[in-house]
């Protein structure tokens, strides 16, 4: 039968910094945002090209979390493929994107404010098939 009570723990090891070797990248503390469907980018049933441009507000949120004092952020759905979503509102990243404009300044902006406090953001890609 299991204890009825935990061993004591160390909270306060949730604060030390965690650093992955592989990449050489760390994060400021082991407290992690997991993945979550926002929806919150645009979504056209007739412009497949005008889809998953992240809204202001999607920027917010991420400036939010990275005030947050979150170490690790992973971000939402980020499509490569704006004919084959999750969901409508889902970010995209077309394969031929241009590294400028609307949809690359707001996913620069999503990036930039969920690390200006020094948390460090993995973008979860995905794709149809």
């Amino acid at each position: 039968m299991s204890p009825t009570y935990a061993e004591d723990i160390k909270p306060d090891l949730l604060r030390c910094k965690l650093s992955f070797a592989f990449s050489g990248r760390s994060a400021p503390n082991r407290l992690l945002k997991s993945s979550i469907g926002e929806r919150m980018a645009s979504f056209s049933q007739s412009d497949i090209g005008s889809r998953g441009i992240p809204s202001v507000a999607l920027v917010n949120i991420y400036k939010q979390w990275g005030k947050d004092n979150i170490g690790v952020i992973i971000t939402g759905n980020i499509m490569i493929d704006g004919d084959h979503l999750v969901s409508a509102g889902d970010a995209v990243i077309p394969r031929d994107a241009p590294f400028s404009g609307l949809r690359f300044d707001r996913f620069s902006g999503m990036a930039r404010e969920a690390k200006r406090h020094g948390s460090l953001v993995i973008a979860q890609l995905c794709h149809p098939g």
